[in-house]
């Protein structure tokens, strides 16, 4: 449960990139998870697929542990595999904190 003081959302909207078809994305993401689940401060993380691409939320118990965390992109060679199946170029990214 995120405390509404210190909690954090991180959204990243994407596309696949060229080719890649969605098994693959999905086994990619699901050892990405695996590799999140072992960072201080990790809540859980939920992906969506729309008309035009995914939502990927993750829920952090602290901004800090979200900007730990972005080190994954490079250390892990399990996330590393998600980004490269990913068109970089639709990506995005913001965060949330609770309101009130």
């Amino acid at each position: 449960m995120l405390n509404p003081d210190t909690g954090v959302v991180e959204v990243r909207e994407y596309r696949l990139g060229d080719g890649v078809e969605e098994k693959a994305f999905m086994a990619a993401s699901a050892q990405t998870q695996l590799a999140m689940k072992e960072c201080p401060g990790y809540v859980s993380r939920e992906v969506f697929k729309g008309e035009d691409g995914y939502l990927d939320v993750v829920h952090w118990e602290r901004p800090e542990n979200a900007d730990a965390a972005t080190t994954l992109e490079e250390e892990d060679s399990a996330v590393r595999t998600l980004f490269d199946l990913l068109d970089e170029e639709s990506l995005s990214r913001r965060r949330f904190v609770p309101v009130g």
